[in-house]
């Protein structure tokens, strides 16, 4: 009898040595999936960073030349405005002769 249940503890200890072996083996590869997706994770961020930069960047030089074609058609309506009354001013002097 103790020669039986001796087996079935030895067979039983197997088992949970196998069963923790394979847990253990899982832990690690959960683990290393953790590790790649982590190193992926900081990756993706430098790259959001870098772009988020970029994106500042263009916005800001965006508006500087925005604001620069603004002053460009303020002095070309300002010189229309003064070629006009340059015209007109002309336009009288040749009725008055």
């Amino acid at each position: 009898w103790y020669r039986s249940k001796f087996a079935d503890l030895t067979d039983a200890a197997n088992r949970n040595a196998e069963a923790l072996r394979q847990a253990k083996q899982e832990a690690n590869e959960y683990r290393r999936q953790i590790q790649v997706v982590t190193c992926d994770l900081e990756a993706l961020r430098g790259t959001n960073e870098s772009l988020e930069r970029q994106l500042r960047e263009m916005e800001e030089r965006c508006a500087m030349e925005t604001a620069g074609y603004q002053d460009t058609v303020s002095r070309l309506e300002e010189e229309i405005q003064a070629l006009k009354e340059e015209m007109a001013r002309h336009l009288q002097e040749y009725q008055d002769l």
